[in-house]
């Protein structure tokens, strides 16, 4: 059996038996790959039916978010009709497929009208008699996985093709997928494999075996803390450690106690890089343990009585809790240096000579221009707070506090305006990718850091500002950084709430986040499938995004929005440098340019020889809603923006030169400002918001005494790989792929069924990455397996 697809000129022939099953999508394992962005990852499937007279008919089940349009003929005013989603369709022996059927709002123009044409071909009839079985043309071997080794690739074709279907994606699979060499040989051999190439195929398996025992442990690994006297020596002192790549959490086979304790981790790791946690009773031990190393050698060591001791600790201590944020990586530091020094005989860790700190700066410096300077501010710090002697300020030492000669710096890539007018009209759309697009533009408009965002919270909308309040700001004043407020614009556009999504985004966060009081975030986390491609229906997950998470997502997201690469040098100042570009375009004053970004301090001070912070006058000191007038300060940067982008694209030089000439006096500008404006309150809905509910830990429902009615999942297929605390995956149907997963298990499952009630009285719990892939049906799912979880209104 062929199948032809044609699109344009070119055309490609796949056979595959009756039985068979082709995909169609932007997943390089499809059966026919389209390079397209607004395709879905398997788009849709392609089958073949045959009636009882041998007369073959193609069936095509789209699985697509974006739809797939059905036209019988060539004529261009031909109006295509969608197909039904997760449906069997009946569609005859050729037919023309629009993929998508729809495209998102900013790439609408960019749509070609172009049509996948599907053709059927039976070489011959089908016989009725089944012991005469006709000849199957040759089936190709689906492309290699990109996970797969390239050693692998001067594998023979026969042994590859096995090995693809079995589902091996790594060298881990492989060491795991056979038991014995001649449990393998013995699969391939009913797989019609040369002895040769099996004997190669051995070679293989045998090495992946001895690389899979070194690399991963088969159990959880337990690391044990060494006494806090002990002093951990390292064969390359001055070099840190490089992080290696991360481990999947829900790989196949891995236990949801294992599960749980990353994620609760995670969670943990995430709270902390806000910022707000006090300092860890671990680490406050450890720099005591330092302080009574160092004894008499310490200018603060002093001889209490036994009662006493907790007062002199508790003294100790004190102005090391306000670095609570920055302790652990000061810590790591000290550890390096003492590593270091039980490599030299005869050095000291807390009073060493100045050649002794000499030669360890001078091997740190061959780590990078600033690697020195980084750790002799660090040790700078130790030397203050424990009062020791490390010989930082000697002439032989003292130069390593500088950069090195020739270094320089280069500021962020400003974000171009054209993808700030791209932004500014996809966030009018529907969706999550709208949704995201309104969030960049409150973060823009914000001119402030990724970590106060973090710690920011929305306190009042007004009808041209949205008003936030950070937890703790950066600047210390006596001893403490003090909250405070700041402000971004609503409309990026006259009379439009651009910025509503997001603030709708914010609170529904707020209300499903546990603790959100207590350490509030403006970035929620968001469940993306692979690439980083933002798709319609991703949801968002209440808890705090990472920041490289947040810029990866940025730069997969830009690339969509322009249809090109991703640009490694955007990073997230690039919306921050915004503002104030615009502010100095416009020729804004300096307390005006100063309050845009929320600085504190200026390059120079009045006298333009020292580094001083900027001394307000009796007016803005003691002004209160300074926030305020700061954010009008950002309306008509906005505004100026807005003008410039509709502006015609024939216009001699770029925007930001444009906008310098369109606005010589400040009149006509405030005139423009003034239209920016909206409702007091967000006309965006919570119910348009895709946020899932916490998964609450609860006590399971093991037996269910009433049915529960869910039509809409009442025949959705699931599984479980384990017979000990396995998750539950769902699939659309018995013997296909995991939602959660690009290719099948490569066992069979343990268990498996039909229905989600069937499902929920496993007594285990969903899986965590099928959940945001079911749609608007997850949270029917989380309801079905939880008691405590609210069911959503009907």
């Amino acid at each position: 059996m062929e199948v032809t697809f044609r699109k344009g000129r070119e055309a490609r022939v796949v056979c595959f038996p009756p039985t068979g099953c082709l995909a169609v999508g932007r997943s390089p394992v499809a059966d026919y790959r389209m390079e397209d962005l607004a395709v879905s990852v398997f788009h849709l499937e392609v089958r073949c039916r045959m009636d009882p007279q041998g007369v073959s008919t193609l069936v095509i089940r789209d699985m697509s978010s974006n739809g797939t349009g059905v036209v019988k003929t060539d004529n261009p005013e031909e109006k295509a009709n969608p197909l039904v989603k997760d449906a069997d369709t009946d569609v005859g022996p050729r037919v023309g497929l629009i993929i998508p059927m729809w495209w998102p709002p900013a790439r609408a123009a960019e749509r070609r009208a172009e049509t996948l044409w599907v053709s059927i071909k039976q070489d011959e009839p089908l016989h009725k008699d089944e012991s005469v079985k006709p000849v199957l043309p040759v089936v190709k071997a689906p492309k290699r996985p990109t996970t797969w080794p390239k050693a692998w690739a001067s594998l023979p074709t026969s042994v590859q093709r096995v090995w693809i279907g079995e589902g091996v994606e790594d060298a881990h699979d492989l060491a795991n997928i056979y038991t014995t060499a001649s449990e393998l040989d013995d699969e391939l051999r009913d797989a019609g494999v040369p002895e040769g190439d099996r004997a190669i195929a051995a070679a293989y398996w045998k090495d992946s075996r001895r690389a899979s025992a070194t690399a991963r442990p088969s159990g959880p690994v337990v690391t044990q803390q060494p006494p806090a006297e002990a002093v951990r020596v390292s064969a390359v002192p001055t070099a840190k450690k490089t992080r290696t790549g991360p481990f999947m959490p829900n790989a196949p086979g891995l236990l949801h106690q294992q599960w749980a304790v990353k994620e609760r981790q995670r969670k943990a790791n995430a709270r902390d890089a806000q910022g707000l946690n006090p300092a860890k009773a671990e680490h406050l031990q450890e720099v005591w343990d330092i302080y009574l190393r160092a004894g008499r050698l310490s200018s603060l060591h002093r001889e209490v009585r036994a009662e006493d001791k907790d007062i002199l600790k508790a003294l100790l201590l004190k102005p090391v809790e306000r670095y609570a944020d920055s302790l652990a990586g000061r810590l790591a530091g000290w550890r390096r240096w003492e590593a270091w020094v039980a490599t030299q005989p005869g050095a000291s860790a807390f009073r060493p000579t100045d050649f002794a700190m000499g030669k360890y700066l001078h091997g740190v410096d061959a780590g990078g221009p600033t690697a020195a300077g980084q750790a002799w501010h660090g040790l700078k710090w130790w030397s203050a707070r424990l009062g020791l002697n490390l010989s930082l300020d000697s002439a032989l030492v003292q130069d390593y506090r500088l950069k090195t000669p020739g270094h320089t710096t280069k500021q962020a890539e400003l974000l171009p305006l054209d993808v700030v007018a791209l932004v500014r009209q996809e966030a009018e759309g529907l969706g999550t990718r709208a949704t995201f697009a309104s969030l960049v533009l409150l973060i823009a408009g914000g001119c402030i850091r990724y970590r106060h965002l973090q710690r920011s919270s929305v306190v009042e909308v007004t009808r041209d500002l949205v008003m936030f309040r950070c937890l703790k700001g950066k600047r210390r004043q006596q001893g403490v950084r003090e909250a405070f407020s700041w402000a971004t614009p609503r409309c990026w556009r006259p009379e439009n709430d651009t910025v509503a999504k997001a603030v709708a985004l914010i609170r529904e966060v707020a209300k499903k986040a546990k603790g959100y009081d207590e350490a509030p975030f403006l970035v929620p986390d968001l469940a993306v499938g692979p690439g980083h491609h933002i798709d319609p229906e991703d949801h968002w997950l209440p808890g705090p995004m990472s920041y490289s998470k947040f810029v990866t997502i940025l730069r997969v997201y830009v690339a969509d929005l322009k249809g090109g690469h991703k640009k490694e040098s955007i990073t997230f100042n690039a919306l921050r440098r915004l503002m104030p570009t615009g502010a100095d375009i416009l020729q804004f004053s300096d307390s005006a340019a100063t309050a845009i970004g929320n600085w504190q301090d200026t390059p120079k001070g009045a006298s333009g020889k020292k580094r001083t912070r900027m001394r307000d006058q009796m007016a803005k000191r003691y002004a209160d809603q300074k926030s305020i007038t700061a954010g009008l300060h950002k309306v008509r940067v906005v505004a100026a923006i807005w003008d410039v982008t509709n502006q015609p694209a024939d216009q001699e030089g770029d925007g930001w030169s444009q906008m310098r000439h369109r606005y010589p006096d400040k009149k006509a500008l405030r005139r423009l400002a003034e239209q920016f404006q909206t409702d007091p309150e967000p006309q965006a809905k919570t119910e348009d918001v895709r946020c899932l509910p916490e998964l609450p830990r609860g006590q399971l429902r093991h037996r269910q005494t009433t049915v529960r009615e869910v039509p809409a999942l009442e025949g959705i297929a699931w599984l479980m790989q384990s017979a000990t605390n396995p998750w539950v995956h769902f699939a659309a149907r018995v013997g296909d792929r995991p939602f959660c997963r690009s290719t099948k298990f490569k066992r069979d499952p343990a268990r498996q069924g039909l229905g989600i009630e069937e499902a929920a009285r496993t007594g285990e719990r969903p899986c965590p990455r099928c959940l945001p892939l079911l749609g608007r049906k997850a949270l029917d799912v989380v309801a079905a397996f939880c008691q405590d979880a609210e069911r959503p209104s009907e």
